[in-house]
Formats: structure tokens, sequence, C-alpha cells
């Protein structure tokens, strides 16, 4: 279960972060304006907690599902409709360096 819960600084982000984290009793919310729509470094997961193994992180897309690409180094662009989710085993935030649990569902066609 995840501990840290990161989440663009955009309202609707942050009221979906609140929501799950309520249900779920994350003790903390952090707010991480590298998770904002035009930022241009998705990938190196800068906005990630060095303290906590286990974090759910609440985007936009489509910067979400490229992540997914990049981090899982999927042939195929794995998209996530609103409100999808992925759950992935991130060694380094790097090309390849995890494995989709989880996949994405399907995109709205």
């Amino acid at each position: 279960m995840p501990t840290v819960c990161t989440h663009s600084p955009y309202i609707r982000t942050k009221q979906t972060a609140s929501l799950i984290a309520s249900e779920l009793s994350f003790p903390d919310l952090i707010s991480q304006e590298l998770l904002a729509p035009g930022q241009t470094d998705y990938v190196s997961g800068d906005y990630l907690s060095e303290e906590s193994g286990r974090q759910l992180v609440v985007g936009h897309q489509p910067y979400l599902s490229q992540l997914i690409d990049v981090w899982c180094d999927t042939s195929a662009h794995t998209s996530l409709s609103p409100s999808g989710f992925a759950i992935i085993e991130l060694i380094a935030p790097c090309r390849g360096g995890g494995a989709l649990l989880h996949p994405a569902p399907p995109g709205d066609p």
C-alpha cells in the first residue's frame, strides 16, 4: 500500500488525491509543480519522495501515459482513460526502470 501521494498542484488532481488519501488513510499528500501540465520532464521522477518506497502519483494526460511507456519500456502506447491507473514496480526512474504490474485500463475510443 502506498504511503505517500504526490499530485499536480491543479485543483482537480488535488481533489482526486484528497479523495484517495481519505479512503486509503495516506499520511502525506504532496503538491508538486513538476507534475503540472507543460512541465518538460515527467520521466526524471524528480517529484518522487526518496523516503517512501510505495507512492501514488496523480497527474495529467498525456504525460502519465508517456511516463508508463518510458519507465516500463513498452513498445505500444499505454493510454490511460480519465480516472485510469496503472501499477508500476519502479527500480529507477529511467527508460526500462520499471515493470508494469497492472496494465492501464484502455483509453476511450
